[in-house]
C-alpha cells in the first residue's frame, strides 16, 4: 500500500470507525492489510485524531488528495508512514507455487475429491468441539490398581463429531452423558449445530479459495524466514496459481467413496 493509503485507511478507522472490511473494498486489498497497517500504528492514534482536528477538510479525503496535500505529507514523514516493498526473486515464487500447489483447496480437490473432503470434515469437526467444549466433559478417572488414571477426552469427542457429521445417528438428548456432555442443554445445542452443519452440506458447494490458510503455511518456509513479503505481495502472486475449473463439491458422496477421485479419473 502506499503512504497516501496507509494514512487514509488510518483516519477511517481510528477517527471515523469505518470497519476494516469496508476500507479494505475501498482500496482494493484484503482486510489482514489493513487490519495489520492498524495494529502496527494503534501507538499514534491519538496524533492521528489531534491531525483532523486540526485539519478537520481532510477528515473524508480520498488517498490522491492526502498525498497531494502539504499538511499530510509532513504527518506522514513525521510518523514514518511509508510502504515497504520487497522485490519478489524468481526463487520466492517458485516456493509460493509449490506452497499453492500442495494446499490450494482447488488443488487438493482436483487430486483428490476424497482427500478434500477428509480435509473439510477435520476442519468442521475442529470448529464444533470449540464451539461446545465447554459443555463437554474433558476428562475422567479410570482406576489403575491403587491409582486414579487420568483419562482426556478430546481426541475421544473429535473422532464421535466426526462420526455424528458423515453419518448422524438417531440420538436423543438424554444420552448426554453417554456423548460425554455435562448436561442435556448442552447435548441439545451440539445436536442443533450438527444438525444445521450437515444440512448446509447437503447441496453442492463450491470450493472455497483458501488464500490466506497457504499464506500461513507459507510463513513457516524457510523462503520467508529469509526474505519475509507482506500477504499483498503473496496474494497478487498466488491468484494466478488458482485454476481456471470450476469445482464443487459433494461432502456426503466425496467423505464416504474413497474411490471417488478414481471414478473421476475414468470418467474424464
Amino acid at each position: 500500500m502506499k503512504p497516501e493509503e496507509i494514512l487514509y485507511a488510518l483516519i477511517s478507522i481510528f477517527v471515523n470507525h469505518i470497519p476494516a472490511g469496508k476500507v479494505a473494498e475501498k482500496l482494493s486489498c484484503s482486510r489482514n492489510t489493513i487490519n495489520r497497517y492498524k495494529k502496527k500504528f494503534d501507538g499514534i492514534r491519538n496524533e492521528v485524531e489531534d491531525f483532523i482536528r486540526e485539519t478537520p477538510k481532510l477528515k473524508d479525503a480520498p488517498p490522491c488528495r492526502l498525498r497531494n496535500n502539504a499538511a499530510a505529507r509532513s504527518f506522514m514523514d513525521r510518523y514514518t508512514i511509508k510502504s515497504h516493498r520487497r522485490k519478489c526473486t524468481y526463487e520466492t515464487r517458485e516456493v509460493i507455487r509449490e506452497y499453492c500447489e500442495a494446499y490450494f483447496n482447488y488443488y487438493i480437490y482436483e487430486r483428490s475429491p476424497h482427500e478434500f473432503a477428509c480435509k473439510l470434515l477435520n476442519e468442521f469437526s475442529e470448529r464444533l468441539y470449540k464451539k461446545h467444549n465447554d459443555d463437554l466433559r474433558d476428562i475422567y478417572f479410570r482406576q489403575n490398581g491403587k491409582t486414579l488414571q487420568p483419562i482426556y477426552l478430546r481426541d475421544r469427542q473429535i473422532e464421535m463429531i466426526k462420526q455424528h457429521l458423515i453419518d448422524y445417528p438417531a440420538l436423543s438428548s438424554y444420552d448426554y452423558e453417554k456423548l460425554d456432555f455435562l448436561d442435556q442443554q448442552g447435548c441439545q445445542k451440539y445436536m442443533k449445530s450438527v444438525t444445521t452443519l450437515r444440512g448446509y452440506l447437503q447441496s453442492p458447494r463450491p470450493v472455497r479459495k483458501n488464500y490466506e490458510e497457504v499464506y500461513l503455511k507459507f510463513q513457516e518456509s524457510d523462503c520467508y524466514k529469509t526474505t519475509p513479503i507482506s500477504y499483498e505481495a503473496f496474494f497478487k502472486i498466488a491468484c494466478k496459481f488458482w485454476g481456471k475449473e470450476k469445482y464443487q463439491y459433494d461432502f456426503f458422496h466425496d467423505i464416504k467413496c474413497v474411490n471417488s477421485d478414481n471414478e473421476k479419473k475414468k470418467n474424464s
